[in-house]
């Protein structure tokens, strides 16, 4: 499945919601600068609106390693993985 850019607050959280095995890159739009990647559980991106913007953009993804090819392809290099102690286990 093809990574999914939600283009406002609705369309993301109804994303994660229905995607809790999901993973979630929070950057800057068009994918350069700051990048840092999420599991869609983590409660770093979930709990502090506005979560799409015009700083931040979502990058949503079921697959670990299309999150980190789209990262690639923008970026050169892949995400950060997120320090939150309840990210990645």
């Amino acid at each position: 499945m093809p990574c999914f850019q939600p283009h406002d607050d609705a369309a993301y959280l109804a994303w994660i919601g229905a995607h809790p095995d999901g993973y979630v890159i929070n950057t800057e739009p068009g994918g350069q600068g700051y990048s840092r990647l999420h599991r869609a559980t983590c409660g770093t991106i979930q709990y502090r609106p506005p979560f799409v913007g015009p700083s931040y953009i979502k990058i949503c993804s079921t697959s670990l390693e299309e999150a980190d090819n789209w990262a690639f392809q923008h970026s050169g290099a892949p995400a950060q993985r997120c320090q939150a102690y309840q990210c990645w286990p």
